[in-house]
This record gives structure tokens, C-alpha cells and sequence, in this order.
């Protein structure tokens, strides 16, 4: 849908909302406009990863940096870097392993650690996956893979988008987001709470 209609509908849902005697009577555009970007960035990191369309990264198109593992010969760790329009991964997966990695645990977590011990450091029957996130983007770190090269890697993951580019399934919570992200700009706190709370509803039916 063009940029233009999802204004039009955000301004339809402020109408909705706002009490009769409470007419809004500023320039909705400069509003809605900006507003629009940070919704659809937060709708793509809301949202449920089954209704969200993904992007599929290979091994050739990935900065991917392969890790010996400390007394382990036959074993690899893939560390792989993500663009900073990446902004959640939704699978890793690699040759052997015996289903995509759809968990991702935190560098500072005990699961994290236990990839340290070579008693309990994972292997391709059940893989673990550390994820970091910093200023430069997603960075994660596969354990563990015996045959990993840059052609038999991929990852699903989900990545930035303009909201004109938003799926058609999610222009409605789209456009309440983002209504209620100019009704809160606005301080018109219980239509901005309305709104939300209609988005999370439709967002997790």
C-alpha cells in the first residue's frame, strides 16, 4: 500500500478514537509521516515470527569467520555477522544438523557458558546458537559443525522495511501503532492506550 493511503487511514483512526468534543486540530501530516517509519520498526520487532515474510541469507552473502574449537580437531565454530537492517533472525541453519536453530540465547547466559566445557559444548544432533546484539548489529555464534563452508549456510531472518512496504496483512496494526504513537506525540493519553491496546489485540489473534 502507498505511503499516502496508510496516512490516510492512520488520520480515519485518530477520527475513530478522539471524542467528539476533543477534535484534533493540528496538522496530522507532519505527525503521521515520521511517526510511520518507527511503527513499522516496531511492528517487524513485535509481531509473531509466523506472520512476518523473511529474507533468506546464504553463505555467500553472510561475513561468516570459521573457529577451531579448543581440543576438538573435527569441529568448527561458524561465527556469523548480520547488516544493521537485520533486525531479528528467525533460523540458522547448517548441513548435519538435525533442524534449523530457532532459539537464540543470550552471550551473557548460562547456555553461553556451557559452550566453553567440552562436556557440555553443543554438537550438530542439538546445536545452540548465541546471540549478541551491540551498535554494530546481530552477532552470532553457532556450536558446533564438522563440514561448514560459506555454500552450505543459511539464515531466515526478518530486516528493515519502509511502511509502504509492510506485507498487506499487517497495514492494520500498522496503522493503529502508529495512530497511537501521534495521539501519545499529541498527549491525548487514553486515545494513544485505546489505540495500542487494539494493535497488540490484532497483533496477537
Amino acid at each position: 500500500m502507498n505511503r499516502q493511503a496508510i496516512i490516510e487511514k492512520v488520520k480515519m483512526k485518530l477520527d475513530e478514537y478522539t471524542p467528539i468534543d476533543e477534535g484534533i486540530g493540528h496538522p496530522l501530516d507532519s505527525y503521521i509521516d515520521p511517526s510511520l517509519n518507527d511503527a513499522a520498526i516496531r511492528l517487524l520487532k513485535d509481531a509473531p515470527l509466523a506472520k512476518l515474510n523473511s529474507t533468506i541469507i546464504i553463505g555467500t552473502e553472510a561475513n561468516l569467520v570459521f573457529l577451531p574449537v579448543p581440543n576438538d580437531p573435527n569441529n568448527r565454530i561458524v561465527l556469523f555477522s548480520c547488516q544493521g537492517d537485520v533486525l531479528r533472525m528467525k533460523s540458522i541453519w547448517l548441513p548435519q544438523w538435525e533442524s534449523p536453530v530457532m532459539v537464540f540465547y543470550p552471550y551473557n547466559s548460562d547456555m553461553a557458558l556451557f559452550q566453553h566445557n567440552p562436556y557440555t559444548r553443543a554438537g550438530i544432533k542439538k546445536p545452540v546458537v548465541i546471540e549478541q546484539r551491540s551498535a554494530d548489529g546481530l552477532k552470532y555464534t553457532c556450536y558446533t559443525h564438522p563440514e561448514v563452508n560459506e555454500t552450505n549456510f543459511s539464515a531466515e531472518c526478518i530486516t528493515k522495511l519502509k511502511p509502504e512496504e509492510i506485507q498487506d496483512d499487517l497495514i492494520e496494526p500498522l496503522v493503529y501503532l502508529a495512530a497511537s504513537m501521534v495521539a501519545s506525540i499529541m498527549e491525548m493519553g487514553t486515545v494513544a492506550t485505546a489505540l495500542y491496546n487494539e494493535y497488540a489485540k490484532i497483533l496477537t489473534s
